[in-house]
């Protein structure tokens, strides 16, 4: 784990080091005879011509790899510029004032294609820094041909700070130059990056579990340390759960859990819930949940306690139920579970988790849910 941690770190540093190298050169440049145009990054004026490339970059970044998306065989999903989210839904064009959290600028498209190992994704995802690089350079013709200028040097600041940002690998970032190195190592997180780039398509047109093509989730077992994969094949069992294929999600459920140690923590702490709550309310095998629920690290029963994610509330209702038994208690995990429901606008996970919740609210109502000796909760 500590080795994890310190490649997480890497391109962190990389960029640190790459930053006091380019500073201390801008900064020896500034000061030098060299530079005629009386470039001071201090300055009003370059502070204002850096703002404005900034918002030039980042709309430009995007603009690439919409272009490049589009050579690809890709399909628009939503342009996300500064906090507004620009999407197309019934064929009318919406903005959503907030969107999708993390970077300020940001161009979803989905493959517009069944997935194949040969699927394109590195011009789709390199072609924000290629248009970034390529305005770098005409800011460096506009010097060769017109002499320096503030307005041209802060153009190749900002956009040059855009490619090493985005191309040096960050997992934490999840940025161009991460995708670009990791999406190709095995078919199935290429599969995976699929069906997200998909799935984000589809939830933002309103679709539900059901809505969805099956040919979206045909996934192996395989490939479990990989985070993308785990949930990829955690989608596969939704998707199995809401459609009554009820054989298919009990054989994946299964296969995961038995193969839990394969995979990075939160994924497996995921699983290792949802397992539980299959054996409970679809096997309706008690003694069997109950075993299960005992075997689980304090971590993992804190967690179904105290989070107030949706698996974990609906494991909470059925640990409820094979203990104390607690009416209170249940009235209140519902009313929470009932508000997250009401509160989200994403179907695809409002369809899984009102199943569920319908499933475990049934259950504890009936003659299985009795408090149980012994169940260390």
């Amino acid at each position: 784990m500590k080795k994890n941690k310190n490649n997480n770190k890497t391109p962190i540093f990389i960029m640190i080091v790459v930053g006091i190298i380019a500073g201390t050169a801008l900064g020896l440049w500034m000061a030098s005879d060299n530079n005629t145009s009386g470039f001071d990054i201090l300055t009003t004026d370059t502070l204002l011509f850096m703002l404005l490339w900034l918002v030039i970059a980042t709309f430009t970044h995007e603009l690439g790899h919409m272009l490049f998306g589009f050579v690809g065989g890709y399909k628009f999903v939503y342009f996300k510029l500064f906090g507004f989210m620009f999407f197309k839904k019934d064929d009318k064009w919406q903005v959503l004032n907030g969107g999708p959290r993390g970077a300020i600028g940001q161009c979803v498209m989905r493959p517009d294609f069944k997935y194949t190992d040969k699927m394109p994704y590195l011009l789709y995802n390199a072609g924000g820094c290629i248009v970034n690089f390529a305005f770098a350079v005409l800011c460096f013709a506009l010097i060769f041909a017109y002499g320096q200028n503030a307005f041209a040097i802060a153009g190749i600041v900002v956009n040059v700070l855009f490619v090493v940002m985005n191309m040096i690998p960050a997992k934490s970032m999840r940025n161009d130059g991460y995708n670009m190195t990791t999406i190709g190592k095995t078919p199935a997180h290429k599969q995976a990056y699929w069906l997200e780039l998909n799935m984000t398509a589809d939830i933002l047109a309103g679709k539900k579990f059901s809505d969805l093509p099956s040919h979206y989730f045909e996934f192996e077992v395989t490939d479990l340390h990989l985070e993308n994969v785990c949930t990829a094949l955690y989608m596969q069992y939704c998707y199995f759960v809401c459609t009554w294929q009820t054989q298919k999600a009990k054989e994946l459920i299964t296969a995961l859990y038995e193969r839990k140690g394969e995979m990075p923590l939160s994924n497996a702490n995921t699983i290792c819930v949802e397992y539980f709550n299959f054996v409970a309310v679809f096997e309706k095998d008690a003694t069997k949940a109950i075993n299960v629920y005992n075997t689980f690290d304090a971590s993992v029963k804190n967690a179904i306690q105290r989070v107030p994610l949706p698996f974990a509330i609906v494991a909470k209702i059925l640990s409820n139920a094979f203990s104390v038994h607690n009416d209170v208690q249940f009235d209140l995990d519902c009313k929470v579970m009932q508000q997250i429901i009401d509160m989200s606008k994403n179907l695809v996970e409002t369809e899984y988790n009102n199943l569920l919740f319908r499933q475990a609210k049934q259950l504890y109502e009936s003659d299985i849910a009795k408090p149980q000796d012994p169940f260390d909760i």
